[in-house]
């Protein structure tokens, strides 16, 4: 960075970082008014959008891109119309080419170490408004952000109209993308109404608050955001629309009908949530069970895999679960569900199933990211996504102040203090909780966390039952609850928690029909495994993958393990050592022929798990295990003519 550009940085002033609306040099004629009555919003709605330009905010002296209209509080970028809602995230006017050029305003994001500029403008809008639009329909080309390695999305939200849910859940994922890159700069025309709708939105997905609070926050950060009914409505219709999703303790929840969920419906609802390489990794597996399995086997220092497969159990552009034996089966299949007979490992690392959709018409980045953002945006590609009521050119209407703001909310709360809103306090918290470290703890040995994954949870003290209470509640509610899961170490409340999800699921994991086919096919587990679900199948294996990293633990310790494991898979109890587990549910008894059979499945789908990834050490270590699983996999289709013509001479 040359010596202009750091005297930029230099002058830079972190107070820009406090509220503008609490600010005590805030400036009452600079205040931007928004409206909150059928009537101005109706006016707006009919009124040519030249003559809004022309009437409501200066023509071609519009304040919003005259940076002599505000004070100093007003721009955080310099010259900008500009504040930060959060650390991470600037609200701000559009900028134009004059201004970008002369005012350096590349180097000012570089100095700010904003990665990401998101435009909500459709091409052409408010043409008006400010100097002339350049060819690529905006106050500026987005080229020239793109040639200075700062990323570039536009996601068009025309004025007036409705949101559609999905796709401004898709835009918020963007955002949450980029911030994981760096800071975020997001403009519409004036930065008040679709900048503030979808920032907003951000807090909602990304801190699990409500909509009421998440409107005030943005509010208090960037006055007069948020301008109309419409606005307010759409938040809130977004926060209805978002949060049941990412429940993970129906019981405990707040909001939502409370009802289980079964493990696909589950499924379903956390691929909507989640993002990028999160997305990914967690097609088949339950993020929940995955924090928590692995922080047990990180205290037990033993989340290595240490075996010639090596597979890491990490959140990655390659998912973890691609080395399954789940993951071989399905590629053995074709598409009309027939048996393969050669599957290479090149081809694994290869395949496309876990690849998502591309786009490169919005996608606009001068070189690739590490982000995988192309699923989310391929699906807002030539969509414009409209967002309801949202005016630029507002400031002479009747505008209302934060006392009305609080009565169209109507939930009682008024005059909030910064203090007291809950995205200041998950922000709070989760500052907090990043600087913990994570390797702050005392390991423990496998047969410590064997000994607490077998306990029963209605004999565990008073204090660690509240504390299993509150976390069931947080992880529906708070996002740093996550954070707080992954720093436990507390094996009772892990166990605890594991379990209790998997005994709460609406349906149990191996339910009656699967059951059935086990006891038939218990020596045959690739077989078994096949039959199953998809979703079951990589969640068991995962599972069973968890018991077999537990170790050094004795034969007795893993046999006690997989028989608690069965009683949660199936919720029926089992009998363990001198009762049955667990004690405290009310499942009925698993018949003891039928919990042989499984015991049986179990141990051989561990052996094939151990054998796959042990053999052939003198040899490229994933050559054997194609040959093993080919070798399986022959004798399967051979069982299977063979019951085929038994079949027919049955009949």
């Amino acid at each position: 960075m040359d010596e202009k550009h750091v005297n930029i940085f230099k002058k830079m002033d972190v107070s820009s970082l406090v509220p503008a609306g609490l600010q005590a040099a805030q400036t009452d004629p600079c205040e931007v008014q928004a409206g909150y009555n059928k009537f101005s919003e109706n006016l707006r709605r009919f009124t040519p959008q030249a003559i809004q330009c022309a009437i409501f905010c200066g023509g071609s002296r519009c304040k919003y891109e005259n940076p002599k209209a505000w004070p100093s509080v007003h721009m955080a970028i310099q010259n900008i119309f500009s504040h930060w809602v959060t650390d991470d995230v600037l609200a701000m006017a559009r900028p134009n080419t004059a201004l970008i050029i002369k005012k350096d305003i590349i180097a000012q994001f570089q100095g700010w170490s904003i990665k990401t500029i998101i435009n909500l403008q459709t091409p052409g809008e408010h043409a008006s408004c400010g100097g002339p639009l350049e060819e690529s329909g905006f106050t500026y080309d987005p080229n020239i952000f793109m040639k200075n390695n700062i990323y570039y999305y536009n996601f068009a939200l025309k004025d007036y109209g409705s949101a559609t849910m999905g796709k401004l859940l898709d835009m918020v994922k963007v955002v949450a993308f980029a911030v994981q890159e760096g800071r975020v700069a997001i403009h519409c025309h004036a930065g008040l109404g679709r900048t503030g709708v979808l920032i907003a939105c951000y807090l909602i997905y990304s801190l699990r608050v409500r909509a009421n609070d998440a409107i005030r926050f943005v509010r208090m950060k960037r006055p007069s955001a948020i301008q109309t009914r419409g606005q307010i409505l759409c938040i809130q219709e977004f926060e209805h629309f978002v949060l049941p999703q990412m429940i993970v303790f129906p019981l405990h929840s707040t909001t939502g009908d409370r009802k289980p969920y079964s493990l696909q419906s589950y499924l379903k609802k956390q691929h909507n949530i989640l993002h990028g390489y999160e997305q990914r990794t967690f097609k088949h597996i339950p993020k929940i069970v995955f924090i928590i399995c692995e922080r047990i086997l990180q205290l037990c220092d033993c989340q290595e895999d240490n075996s010639p497969s090596e597979i890491t159990y990490t959140v990655s552009n390659v998912p973890f679960t691609q080395k399954f034996i789940c993951h071989v089966l399905e590629k053995f299949r074709d598409g009309k569900g027939n048996m393969r007979h050669s599957y290479s490992w090149a081809e694994s690392l290869t395949d496309s199933s876990y690849e998502y959709s591309t786009s490169t018409k919005a996608c606009n980045s001068s070189q690739g990211s590490s982000r995988d953002t192309c699923d989310d945006i391929g699906r807002l590609s030539d969509v414009f996504c409209m967002s309801p009521d949202t005016p630029s050119c507002d400031s002479t209407f009747p505008g209302l102040d934060d006392d009305y703001v609080d009565d169209v909310l109507g939930d009682g709360i008024h005059d909030q203090d910064l203090l007291d809103n809950d995205c200041y306090k998950e922000i709070q918290s989760h500052m907090d909780l990043r600087s913990v470290s994570r390797n702050d703890y005392e390991t423990v040995t496998a047969e410590q966390a064997i000994k607490a994954l077998i306990k029963d949870t209605a004999s565990l003290p008073d204090p660690i039952k509240k504390r299993l209470q509150d976390y069931q509640s947080d992880l529906n509610h708070r996002c740093t609850a996550w954070q707080r899961l992954e720093l436990e170490t507390n094996l009772e409340i892990l166990s605890a928690l594991l379990f209790e999800w998997l005994e709460g699921l609406k349906h149990p994991l191996l339910d009656v029909d699967s059951l059935s086919y086990i006891v038939v096919w218990s020596s045959k587990p690739q077989r078994c495994l096949g039959k199953l679900s998809i979703c079951t199948r990589y969640l068991l294996e995962y599972l069973l993958r968890f018991i077999t990293r537990l170790r050094p633990v004795t034969a007795e310790s893993q046999s006690l393990i997989t028989k608690r494991l069965m009683a949660a898979l199936t919720q029926q109890t089992i009998w363990i050592k001198n009762s049955f587990h667990p004690p405290s549910k009310h499942f009925q008894k698993l018949r003891r022929g039928t919990a042989g059979k499984l015991n049986e499945f179990f141990v051989r789908l561990m052996n094939l798990i151990k054998e796959v990834n042990t053999q052939g050490l003198d040899k490229p270590p994933w050559a054997s295990k194609w040959e093993l699983l080919s070798s399986h996999l022959r004798d399967l289709d051979s069982q299977k003519n063979k019951m085929d013509e038994c079949d027919k001479f049955t009949v």
